[in-house]
C-alpha cells in the first residue's frame, strides 16, 4: 500500500473504549473530517479489542464493533491506523515472565507505568508482538501502524541469554547502565 498520505495527515485517536453509535461515530467523522483514525489496537495493559491468537482481547462484541468503524471510516475515505503498545505489555509480561527486560541489578523491570517492558532479544517479539501486528494489518485491512512507547523502555536487557549473546558477539561482559 501507499504509506505516504500519512506525512500531512490530520489523525485522530479512537483506539480504545465504545462512547459512540455507529451513527454518532459516523457524524463525528463527517464533523471532524480526519484523514485516518487510530482505530484498532493493543493497550499497555495487552488487551486487544479484536479477536487475536495470542493474548486478551475485549471479545466478539469489540471485535464486531472495530470491523464495523472500520467499514465506516475506509467508506469515508478515512484511513484506519493500527495501533500496538510495543515494548510495553503487561499482559504478556504475566503470561511469561522470562520475557520481561531484566534491569542491571538483576531484578525484573517494574509494570508501574504501561505494563512490563518486554525483553527484545526473547520471544516476544516472534511470538506475540508480531502475531499481533500481522493479525492487525491482514485481516483489519489497516492502513498503517503506530508502535506506542517504544522509546520509553529502549534500555538495556541483563537476562541470561542476552548478556550470553553479548559475549559471544562481542568476547566482554556487558557495561552495567541503569
Amino acid at each position: 500500500k501507499d504509506r505516504t498520505w500519512i506525512q500531512n495527515a490530520k489523525i485522530i485517536e479512537l483506539t480504545h473504549g465504545n462512547m459512540f453509535t455507529d451513527d454518532q461515530f459516523k457524524r463525528n467523522l463527517e464533523w471532524m473530517r480526519p484523514d485516518a483514525i487510530m482505530g484498532i489496537g493493543c493497550t499497555h495493559e495487552g488487551t486487544v479489542n479484536f479477536l487475536s491468537a495470542v493474548g486478551p482481547n475485549r471479545g466478539s462484541k469489540s471485535d464486531e464493533s472495530v470491523r464495523k468503524r472500520i467499514e465506516i471510516a475506509h467508506s469515508m475515505g478515512i484511513k484506519v491506523i493500527a495501533t500496538h503498545s510495543g515494548v510495553g505489555n503487561r499482559a504478556a509480561g504475566d503470561a511469561h515472565p522470562e520475557w520481561i527486560r531484566i534491569r542491571a541489578d538483576g531484578t525484573p523491570s517494574p509494570d508501574n507505568f504501561a505494563g512490563w517492558q518486554m525483553d527484545l532479544l526473547s520471544s516476544y517479539p516472534e511470538t506475540w508482538f508480531l502475531t499481533q501486528v500481522e493479525e492487525m494489518l491482514r485481516d483489519y485491512d489497516a492502513d498503517g501502524l503506530w508502535v506506542d512507547g517504544d522509546s520509553w523502555y529502549l534500555r538495556p536487557c541483563y537476562s541470561a541469554h542476552t548478556i550470553e549473546r553479548f559475549v559471544a558477539e562481542t568476547g566482554y561482559e556487558p557495561p552495567r547502565v541503569g
